[in-house]
């Protein structure tokens, strides 16, 4: 009875600790995830690049804007004839003002203004992407910390194990096959611990290289994330979570561009109906130039059938949108239906885990026990630990996954800003 005691303490209370963790978990803003998200939004170099992207847009947009204003112009010529003839220098001052282009100008400013929510949309775009990497990276290490830390408690646990069998050993009570047994239970479970480490090393370097700054164990460790609460119906998350997506705005942006650009090859082969004022300083020959006003109109219909054949590609790249959009939209729906099972499935498995963690945690106290009285061998009980060990391995991995695919949804459904400006 000495030896069931001093076996079962560590046992339960390790269980009631996990237990504890799994059922009383933190509020999701309390966190340290939104703030990781939030540095990875203001650091990575790509919201610069994209940052960058949009104001070229913007300035691109307030070009195709300043196309309806009257273009002045101004030239100088200098006459010379022959050898003696006096030289003649004319300035001519001029302003041109489109009256009429057939729609090109406004097709080239719905190009524009398309071409800046096309790089606005990507620069939202690249922070959901961001904001989904970093998730990831911490799943991953949220997965092998769990991990590690239920190996510690799994390492004391046959620490104690190979020091009673030892005693037995010496006592005449156990073989030694027994302590080879759990000897090279221990060095298998050290064996895993050091590869959970290196794991979780290498997840703290990979989310560190995201936010751009170095992460330590325990800036992560004081506060896990728990899965994020989602809050409505299935298909109205579905329906919000389209509403908002970034690549479906970049795809409907894109083809509203090309909708524009197809306007424009069109207007190309209409007529340009302008009108010009022009003034000459200076003198020409004999006569002096003065204010003449031009009403006038051009056309330029390219070489041979080039003009037709641009109308042509345009009308094929915007049915190439049309279709890109549409298979985006689809993409983009089976990701969100497959992290909304996956988060189900997630909180499912979880909570059977859990009742077999309590489940091996009763059936291990149960062998040690029966292992003191006789009925149990020392295999059985080694078994019944490495199964609880296992279990215990799987609800961490269980529990990392559940957090990715609910923070994953909540990035989606809300919007990475709104995650990020989550207050702990």
């Amino acid at each position: 009875m000495v030896m069931t005691m001093y076996l079962l303490p560590p046992l339960w209370r390790r269980a009631a600790a996990l237990l504890a963790w799994l059922s009383a978990w933190p509020a999701a803003g309390a966190s340290v995830l939104p703030e990781l998200i939030g540095a990875a939004l203001r650091e990575h170099p790509a919201m610069s690049a994209r940052a960058a992207g949009v104001q070229a847009a913007a300035a691109d947009l307030d070009a195709a804007r300043w196309q309806f204003f009257p273009s002045p112009a101004v030239a100088l010529t200098r006459d010379h004839l022959s050898t003696g003839t006096p030289q003649h220098t004319l300035a001519t001052v001029s302003v041109r003002q489109v009256l009429w282009s057939g729609g090109r100008l406004t097709a080239q400013q719905q190009r524009a203004a398309a071409g800046l929510e096309h790089s606005q949309a990507a620069a939202r775009d690249t922070g959901e992407q961001l904001a989904l990497q970093v998730v990831q990276g911490y799943g991953d290490w949220l997965a092998t910390h769990l991990r590690r830390n239920a190996q510690l408690t799994s390492q004391g646990h046959h620490l104690r194990l190979r020091a009673l069998v030892q005693r037995r050993h010496e006592q005449g009570l156990a073989a030694a096959s027994d302590v080879t047994l759990a000897e090279a239970r221990l060095d298998a479970l050290q064996a895993e611990l050091a590869m959970s480490e290196a794991q979780e090393d290498i997840a703290l370097a990979r989310l560190g290289q995201l936010v751009g700054r170095p992460l330590a164990r325990d800036a992560l460790d004081g506060a896990l994330a728990a899965p994020h609460p989602l809050n409505g119906e299935r298909a109205a998350l579905l329906q919000q979570a389209l509403a908002r997506n970034p690549a479906l705005q970049r795809a409907a942006a894109l083809q509203a561009a090309q909708a524009a650009t197809l306007q424009e090859r069109r207007a190309a082969t209409l007529p340009e109906i302008y009108l010009r004022a022009e003034r000459g300083y200076g003198q020409h020959g004999a006569a002096a130039v003065g204010l003449r006003l031009t009403l006038g109109a051009s056309a330029s219909f390219g070489a041979g059938r080039a003009a037709a054949s641009q109308v042509q590609a345009a009308a094929a790249q915007l049915s190439a949108a049309a279709a890109e959009r549409e298979s985006q939209q689809r993409s983009v729906t089976e990701r969100l239906l497959a992290d909304l099972a996956l988060a189900g499935a997630a909180a499912a498995r979880q909570q059977t885990l859990t009742r077999v963690l309590a489940a091996s945690e009763e059936l291990l106290a149960s062998y040690d026990r029966q292992f003191l009285a006789g009925r149990k061998s020392w295999l059985d009980l080694m078994n019944a630990a490495r199964e609880l060990a296992q279990t215990e391995t799987q609800l961490a991995d269980v529990a990392a996954a559940r957090v990715v695919a609910t923070w994953r949804l909540a990035i989606q459904v809300l919007g990475h800003a709104a995650i990020a400006g989550e207050q702990p």
